[in-house]
């Protein structure tokens, strides 16, 4: 099957969605924590690729189903299984109302391809990209890529001006433009791009992004009407708010986002692989489903989520087995000193995984550290334990295993190494033919299981509440962006 084909057959399987209406000109959204960066190339994490994706348009948009919809581009085609043609729509200008050409697009993924990128492990298929004219642009690959369109949905096209040069924002291909932000935790200010072709749909003329860490604090901002919309809620106090506030209502999104450990191999307390299986299978996932997340969750055994591409139940770890881990544990090489477990949530699941660690001997300290503060660590594989999260953003375990596993990924934070694994994901990403494809991710998948060095915890809901007269929906790949198609 070429690729072609392939694609058109996904398409055809998404179905096509009505825009939201918004009836406000102004929408205010608390938030937990503000973007990482403005520089849509400089930083491969979820906040920040959501809320970017409001200020800049990739080539293509992700709907909630994963079907593929044109944004800068107006069509592809291939001419080989190697080669992709990507028409640009004429008439798209940048904020300042210069065109959008295939210029931008060239030197936007060239600039993605960058060593200090950290988004190059979309493209790592990409071998040459040109402009062929000013509204085609020209991408060869050194294999064949049958997700290339799904991961340009996240390479958010600036001006070519900023090849070499740190993105500041100022200037936007998408809907909205920064209007102001200082940085860290100040509120973040959007204005519509008037030259963009949304700009007379019935959008927000304006979106705030108020920087709340505090939940309770988030919450009381929509109930006393500083703000519409607040994000990262847990399912107790939503509940609570909700009870007590009858102008809020629950906005409950089922997650694409799996909340792990990683246990780096390297580390003195887990190069004895049996004692990463005992910790495998010391964790009571299902006591925290009922009593932390009341249900707004599911327990989380495989690495990616069961409608995601390449999933099967082979590559669930085994359920919890109390006595089988406190078994390993005694006849492995463990260290008696505490282990520090870091993470950014101020949810309480890592105290009930410090509990459930310490019924076989493990002690845990708990270190909460802001993920501006974290992700730097994690990029230089200082960290050992870690407890974070992972979204399969293309519908496709491709996505994760050549970012988190492969040995070049952007985020390979636990230093993994295997060739063989490395040679399974990469025969997997060219395989067009679909049966063996899914046979190759879930062999990847498998391997990966067996090594014990990412522990699936939990597959939580997102939560979400807003004041019962704002028309909201959020989009189920990328929440924050608003003009989600």
């Amino acid at each position: 099957m070429n690729i072609k084909l392939l694609v058109i057959l996904i398409l055809l399987t998404s179905c096509s969605k009505e825009r939201q209406n918004y009836t406000r000109s102004e929408l205010k959204i608390a938030i937990k924590r503000a973007p990482l960066s403005l520089d849509p190339h400089s930083r491969n994490e979820i906040i920040t690729l959501a809320l970017l994706a409001n200020i800049n348009d990739p080539l293509f948009v992700l709907d909630n189903d994963f079907g593929i919809h044109p944004r800068i581009a107006e069509k592809w085609e291939n001419t080989d299984d190697l080669t992709w043609k990507i028409y640009i729509k004429r008439h798209l200008h940048f904020s300042n109302n210069s065109p959008i050409r295939a210029q931008d697009v060239v030197a936007t993924i060239r600039r993605s391809l960058q060593e200090k990128s950290a988004i190059k492990s979309y493209l790592l298929t990409v071998k040459e990209i040109k402009a062929i004219s000013n509204w085609i642009v020209e991408i060869k690959t050194y294999t064949p890529d049958p997700l290339l369109l799904y991961k340009l949905a996240y390479i958010y096209i600036i001006p070519h001006e900023y090849l070499e040069s740190p993105y500041d924002g100022k200037i936007s291909s998408g809907l909205y433009r920064v209007q102001k932000w200082f940085g860290k935790e100040n509120n973040i200010i959007l204005v519509k791009n008037s030259y963009h072709f949304l700009a007379n749909e019935q959008y927000p003329d304006v979106l705030e992004f108020i920087i709340e860490s505090n939940e309770k604090k988030r919450i009381s901002m929509v109930t006393t009407g500083k703000a519409d919309i607040a994000e990262d809620i847990t399912p107790y106090e939503a509940s609570l708010s909700v009870k007590q506030h009858r102008n809020v209502e629950i906005v409950p999104l089922q997650g694409l986002i799996i909340r792990y450990l990683h246990l780096k191999p390297s580390s003195i307390y887990f190069k004895d692989p049996q004692v990463r299986k005992a910790i495998a299978l010391a964790i009571d996932r299902e006591r925290m489903v009922k009593e932390l997340f009341k249900g707004y969750a599911r327990a989380a055994y495989a690495m990616i989520p069961k409608y995601i591409f390449g999933y099967t139940d082979e590559i669930n770890l085994p359920k919890r087995n109390l006595q089988k881990a406190k078994e390993l544990l005694s006849k492995a090489n463990y260290p008696s000193e505490p282990i520090t477990l870091y993470t950014s949530t101020t949810d309480k699941t890592p105290e009930y995984i410090a509990s459930d660690l310490k019924e076989i001997g493990i002690t845990v300290n708990i270190k909460r550290l802001n993920f501006s503060e974290l992700y730097p660590k994690l990029q230089k594989k200082e960290i050992e334990f870690y407890y974070g999260g992972v979204i399969t953003l293309v519908g496709d375990s491709i996505g994760f295993l050549e970012t988190f596993v492969h040995s070049k990924g952007a985020a390979n934070f636990v230093n993994l190494e295997d060739e063989e694994l490395d040679k399974i994901i990469e025969d997997a990403s060219r395989t067009l033919d679909m049966a063996l494809r899914k046979q190759k991710l879930s062999l990847a998948l498998k391997v990966l299981k067996d090594k014990f060095i990412f522990i699936p915890i939990i597959n939580p809901d997102s939560i979400y509440i807003k004041r019962r007269d704002i028309q909201w929906k959020p989009n189920f790949i990328l929440p924050l962006f608003i003009s989600a198609q």
